[in-house]
């Protein structure tokens, strides 16, 4: 192999390494708009629902899965406004990367889930167990919706402790 072949064959390895690092950058900021873009949804979903939460009327709490719920103070409006505030601040939060501010919203919002997820989880083992004699069935369903959307923020704590981390360590 001569001096040129050895040349051309280590131009050829950095274009690759080149191409590699560019395909993994592209991917990168991509994963990263992706999960940005799903802290927007979520911020702007507990607004709305947190809204509309707030709204719902008493007759609409009759059902078994509302039990606990019931006995929250001020709920639904109480509970509803949290998750409210929850998404107003994640939102900017996000939007500036304050990730400190990120996390206060996000764990506002990982909270409001955990608590509807627990109240219908209990409303619906007590109407299973007979110690609830509403009539009407409950959503079996409705609190493993609630669990689902809880671990699902703290996914995204998970990461955001992990970018704060890694912040650190490269200042």
């Amino acid at each position: 192999m001569t001096t040129d072949d050895k040349i051309e064959a280590l131009a050829a390895a950095l274009d690759s390494v080149d191409r590699h690092v560019r395909i993994v950058d592209a991917s990168a900021k991509r994963s990263e708009k992706n999960r940005l873009n799903m802290l927007h949804l979520h911020a702007l979903a507990a607004v709305v629902i947190g809204l509309l939460f707030a709204a719902i009327e008493d007759s609409a709490m009759a059902g078994p899965n509302w039990i606990v719920i019931r006995l929250i103070p001020g709920a639904p409006e109480t509970l509803g406004l949290f998750f409210f505030v929850g998404g107003m601040i994640l939102g900017p939060a996000t939007w500036y990367r304050h990730l400190k501010w990120e996390k206060v919203g996000l764990w506002m919002i990982l909270l409001w889930y955990a608590v509807i997820a627990v109240s219908f989880a209990v409303g619906t083992l007590l109407w299973l167990t007979g110690q609830n004699p509403s009539p009407r069935a409950p959503a079996l369903y409705a609190p493993m919706v609630y669990l689902h959307l809880t671990c699902v923020m703290a996914v995204h704590l998970v990461t955001l402790n992990r970018m704060t981390r890694l912040r650190r360590l490269q200042s």
